[in-house]
């Protein structure tokens, strides 16, 4: 009995621990874990590897039924989701929501390569929506978009507010404000759907914020919408040829191209080029001139107003450029050696005479327009009109004794300029002292007025000097000239030219007559350098050269001599022609015992040396010969 009783057990057993097996489901891959998520926020989901049990075990109490029964395998899976547009999921199982909408997140298990194929290769999914999170957002304006937008003044402009993740109810409670409300105010709200449209006033000028506001389930909620109050959505914005900036001041006969652009406000579109559609013009045409394609000329000192007008649609919109011209005010001065009301003595009958009109800010362009007229043609008449630079010179001839007036007359852009010039023919001759002298320069300084009247006199100012200003800088080929007119006054000869010209810059007779005299020599083997500038160190070279080729001699001993206190500064070959000339009283030194080697020679300078060397010298060489 006892056996027989043994193996009835053993066979129970069996098939209990058969049908426990069988009771086991096959195994799985299950995700758990919240099913909704806001956007921007984040959620986590778990992954588990296992079975469900469907029956209890004899010893047991029924309550492990229906478990699953698993390993969290969420870091071994491989996640994705089907649109990372609404929700992505990273490798931990965290997804986070993106935009409003539902997706689907996948695990895939691989499993252990060791157990048997039923454990491998599971995948599970689970769908996930994803929510709007609550909130407020201006998004289009009064014109523009990104939470900035503009109002044309005096009208009414509108701004949309996008409602998010928030009722219906809730919604009312939003609170509107404008920042300064005397730039805009709001006139009107309404609502529709998820969308708020705000209206408002364009009072002033400006820029301001309307702000948004709503407190939501314990959080503060708020947006803002920056907006200006502008006088059109068009600007025209003016350049220069090169897109630059312009420029506040030109000068006289200085010209500007004005290039016109079509601004259209908060738009990312390249501005129209509409040069060829404005209308210019200019408040003052005699100050400055602009064509009907924006070049503006500077005419004459004094400040204008370029405006540039343009309609587009039903408006009409401006633009306005302020010009400073630099210069004097363009106005004609004669030069009158007569006081004020007094009348210019010119000479008799027969003779010829230059009244010499300074055009003080007149354009070059414009001097040829300049009208002459003599009231009475009996008494003189115009021969003919010259130009250097703004001084002009009208060669009157006298006809008959009397008085009369020269006048000279411009219509500069609408503006009249004048001056007048009242002078005497008289049949009786002058004495000396009431001749008026007619110099050949057309400014000099004070101190050289007296030695350039002897110069002039005496033949020694080169005829191409006529009309120069004096006080200017003298070049190489201007000194030259004034050498070889001293060598020719003290020689008492004429200079001639060297037969074969060496330099390839230069073929003036003046020079050519120094090179031949040994007066000058070139800065190269081929060059002369004509207008390079002078040294005074080499103007008192090149004149003591000349006074050595007439037959004077400029040595001496350097020894004895007083020095100036910058000698230092001074080149061997010019050491000895400075103190030559300064024993002799010719040449002297610029103040505090200086001589100022290196500054630059003037032509005065050199002229005024020329007639001291021809009175202190010229007696040395009368009684040598």
């Amino acid at each position: 009995m006892t056996r027989k009783f043994i193996a009835v057990l053993a066979c129970l057993s069996l098939v209990l621990c058969f049908s426990i097996s069988y009771a086991v489901t096959a195994m799985e891959l299950s995700i758990s874990g919240e099913k909704i998520v806001r956007e921007g926020e984040t959620i986590n989901l778990i992954a588990q590897y296992g079975c469900y049990n469907d029956m209890a075990f004899p010893d047991g109490d029924g309550s492990e039924v229906g478990r699953y029964m698993g390993n969290d395998v969420t870091n071994e899976c491989t996640w994705s989701s089907n649109d990372e547009i609404i929700a992505t999921v990273n490798q931990n199982g965290e997804v986070t929501g993106v935009t409003a909408g539902s997706v689907t997140i996948t695990a895939h298990y691989n499993g252990d390569s060791s157990r048997p194929d039923d454990y491998q290769g599971k995948t599970s999914q689970i769908n996930i929506k994803v929510t709007e999170k609550p909130g407020l957002a201006f998004y289009r304006g009064a014109g523009t978009s990104a939470n900035r937008g503009f109002g044309i003044l005096k009208e009414t402009a509108s701004a949309l507010l996008d409602v998010r993740g928030i009722s219906s109810e809730e919604a009312k409670k939003i609170e509107f404000k404008i920042e300064d409300e005397s730039i805009a105010k709001i006139v009107n709200i309404e609502s529709l759907n998820n969308q708020v449209t705000i209206k408002m006033d364009m009072l002033s000028l400006g820029e301001t914020k309307l702000i948004a506001s709503l407190d939501y389930e314990g959080e503060h909620i708020e947006a803002k919408y920056n907006f200006s109050v502008i006088e059109s959505m068009y600007s025209i914005r003016l350049t220069d040829s090169n897109e630059k900036e312009l420029p506040t001041d030109l000068k006289i006969d200085e010209v500007v191209q004005l290039k016109a652009y079509l601004d259209v406000y908060g738009s990312s579109a390249v501005p129209e080029d509409i040069t060829s559609k404005i209308s210019w013009s200019s408040s003052k045409a005699s100050c400055a001139t602009v064509s009907n394609k924006g070049l503006v000329r500077a005419v004459s000192a004094g400040k204008t107003t370029i405006k540039a007008t343009y309609k587009i649609e039903d408006e009409t919109i401006e633009k306005i450029y302020e010009l400073s011209i630099d210069g004097e005010e363009a106005k004609l001065v004669f030069n009158k050696n007569a006081d004020k009301d007094e009348v210019n003595i010119l000479g008799l009958p027969g003779e010829e005479r230059d009244i010499m009109l300074n055009a003080l800010g007149v354009p070059s362009s414009e001097i040829s327009n300049i009208d002459y007229e003599i009231e009475d043609k009996s008494i003189a008449e115009i021969l003919k009109v010259s130009t250097t630079n703004q001084y002009i010179f009208i060669t009157i001839k006298m006809l008959s004794s009397g008085r009369t007036t020269l006048k000279a007359s411009l219509n500069l852009n609408d503006t009249f300029i004048e001056d007048t010039y009242s002078f005497e023919v008289d049949t009786i001759e002058l004495e000396d002292d009431e001749k008026e002298f007619n110099s050949i320069w057309i400014n000099c300084s004070e101190w050289a007025q007296e030695e350039l009247e002897k110069a002039q006199e005496s033949d020694l100012i080169p005829d191409t000097f006529k009309w120069m200003d004096f006080t200017k800088p003298i070049t190489r080929k201007e000194l030259s000239s004034v050498a070889v007119k001293l060598f020719e006054s003290l020689a008492r000869a004429n200079a001639l030219p060297t037969l074969n010209n060496p330099f390839i810059d230069t073929n003036d007779g003046y020079v050519l007559k120094a090179y031949n005299l040994g007066i000058t020599y070139g800065t190269s083997d081929n060059e002369f350098s004509p207008n390079d500038q002078i040294t005074r160190e080499q103007m008192a070279t090149m004149l003591a050269r000349a006074l050595n080729r007439a037959g004077i001699n400029t040595g001496l001993n350097l020894n004895i001599v007083s020095k100036f206190s910058d000698d230092m500064l001074f080149n061997e070959w010019g050491r000895e022609p400075i103190y030559f000339m300064a024993e002799k009283g010719i040449i002297k030194g610029v103040g505090e015992n200086r001589f100022d080697s290196l500054g630059n020679a003037k032509i005065e300078e050199s002229i005024a040396i020329s007639v001291r060397c021809e009175e202190i010298l010229k007696w040395d060489l009368f009684t040598k010969k």
